[in-house]
């Protein structure tokens, strides 16, 4: 969608009507994929804050677009603002979906890798732990969601320097299955 049409839609039906939300939250989207993170940055605070107004800060609507803009952070290298929208949402979600929701663990998951990347192995071990528990009780822990957390969890400890936990967690993952014998 062009900016010709987003000022059109934007001057017609208003800045925060939901479909001219909706499209610059896939420009948004575009922006983001595109690497363009500084364009997408003003277009997430846009989209947040008409979310906030139309839906309500507790609606799952703005909780994903408030973990847009925490991700939006963390690509910038605003790892200050980042941290504190992440925590924010995982706040948000626990109290509106649940701690064991799977809205909630992805977020969970999302800060816990941010802390792994700054060497905060401690604070990023404690997230993923609770995150994998409350997927495998949620969803089973066969669950693909489930695996990836684990995964998650035996990259944490690898890049810890715990391989003896690394290996305990890799052991929970299924091992491949063999090749079909050729007949």
């Amino acid at each position: 969608m062009t900016r010709g049409v987003l000022d059109v839609q934007r001057r017609v039906l208003g800045p925060t009507h939901p479909d001219t939300l909706a499209s610059l939250s896939n420009l948004q989207t575009i922006y983001f994929i595109l690497g363009r993170y500084e364009d997408a940055l003003p277009l997430a605070l846009h989209v947040l804050e008409g979310d906030r107004h139309n839906q309500g800060p507790d609606h799952p609507g703005t909780l994903i677009s408030l973990h847009n803009l925490a991700t939006l952070y963390e690509k910038l290298g605003r790892a200050n603002e980042a941290e504190r929208t992440y925590r924010e949402t995982i706040s948000a979600k626990r109290r509106v979906l649940g701690e064991r929701h799977d809205s909630t663990s992805h977020t969970e998951l999302k800060l816990a890798s941010f802390y792994q990347q700054q060497g905060r192995f401690v604070e990023a071990e404690r997230l993923m732990l609770g995150a994998c528990a409350a997927l495998a009780d949620r969803l089973g822990a066969s669950h693909s969601r489930t695996q990836e957390c684990v995964r998650s969890v035996v990259t944490l400890y690898a890049a810890w320097g715990k391989p003896d936990k690394a290996t305990e967690w890799r052991a929970k993952l299924p091992r491949p299955a063999a090749p079909a014998p050729v007949k």
